[in-house]
């Protein structure tokens, strides 16, 4: 089970970096995967080492057949994603355990054009067009089912937002720590009673103004100037 991070103590993350790393995380069910093992079996180092998570029983969160997660965990081991940390005493193949690499993934941005960065930005790509594919497909099976919404017209299991606008350094840094409060929601999200099981997929970025540009209004107190500028 997962431990809350103690007020002022650092994340503790598993950096990914690698393009075999990003490769791994752009199919959707590994995505999944890994995403349940750092929610329910997060690992920092110098703590007691988890009890991990098996395959069956990750099976079992994400309402699918073990054997058809084999291969999937095997490419997550191989990347470095997650790790083994044991087996459990019923033994078998989904009696291994495995644990996360820290209690949260960072996404590595590299720093120059190469292997790495071409499959980051196919990641990002596929998540971005997974996530839209989906939450569309939710939205046309319940209009045919003709499924009851609240009285204000929306669903407490369903929201789809886009947001826009100019934002200083520090509204920026609320934007991130607001973020870390929505991953948190997710911690030890276990399949239970009275529970569903909901994905949230969340892209910030400056935007790209004609010509690839990113906007970005000076600070006037450093240029001595309120014209708008563009930064390549």
């Amino acid at each position: 089970m997962q431990k809350r991070i103690s007020p002022g103590r650092p994340r503790q993350y598993a950096d990914v970096r690698t393009a075999a790393q990003f490769d791994a995380l752009a199919s959707p069910v590994r995505d999944q995967i890994v995403q349940v093992i750092v929610n329910q079996a997060p690992w920092r180092p110098g703590s007691e080492e988890s009890a991990g998570v098996s395959i069956r029983e990750v099976a079992e969160q994400l309402g699918r057949k073990p054997g058809s997660l084999y291969r999937h965990f095997e490419a997550l081991v191989k990347a470095g994603l997650i790790r083994e940390t044991g087996a459990q005493t019923s033994g078998g193949r989904d009696a291994m355990t495995y644990s996360a690499r820290g209690e949260a993934l960072r996404l590595i941005t590299p720093a120059r054009s190469g292997p790495a960065l071409t499959a980051l930005c196919r990641y990002l790509k596929r998540m971005g067009t997974f996530a839209g594919r989906e939450s569309a497909g939710v939205v046309r099976d319940r209009a045919r089912r003709n499924e009851p919404e609240n009285v204000d017209g929306t669903r407490s299991d369903q929201a789809s937002v886009s947001m826009f606008g100019w934002l200083d350094e520090s509204q920026q840094q609320r934007l991130h720590r607001l973020l870390h409060e929505v991953a948190d929601v997710f911690a030890n999200a276990r399949r239970r009673p009275g529970t569903k099981l909901i994905a949230a997929s969340m892209l910030v970025r400056p935007v790209r103004l004609p010509g690839g540009r990113t906007g970005e209004e000076p600070d006037v107190a450093d240029s001595g100037s309120g014209d708008a500028t563009v930064r390549g």
